[in-house]
């Protein structure tokens, strides 16, 4: 992965440079070095962003279900309990 694929997917995520910085447990000069191409971005890196990426796609599906229920007349605390007996919540 090069700097300007980690600045593009970052973004993707809609996170700032110290969200990232801390999903990733490094320093947030780290991701401005990598991102600028002074460092070279580990493999690994690749790997952690697929996983940011899975869990952001995985949210959105259960805020949409959550809102789905509600909107559909469940209550609030239904729409909890339908999540909590599929195990996502």
């Amino acid at each position: 992965m090069t700097g300007e694929e980690l600045q593009r997917r970052r973004k993707g995520l809609e996170m700032t440079q110290p969200q990232l910085a801390e999903a990733l447990g490094c320093d947030v000069m780290t991701i401005s070095r990598w991102e600028r191409g002074i460092h070279e971005v580990p493999p690994a890196i690749t790997l952690a962003m697929d996983a940011l990426g899975f869990r952001k796609y995985f949210e959105t599906n259960q805020n949409w279900l959550r809102e789905r229920l509600i909107a559909t007349g469940h209550s609030h605390s239904k729409a909890q309990e339908i999540m909590r007996a599929q195990g996502w919540a």
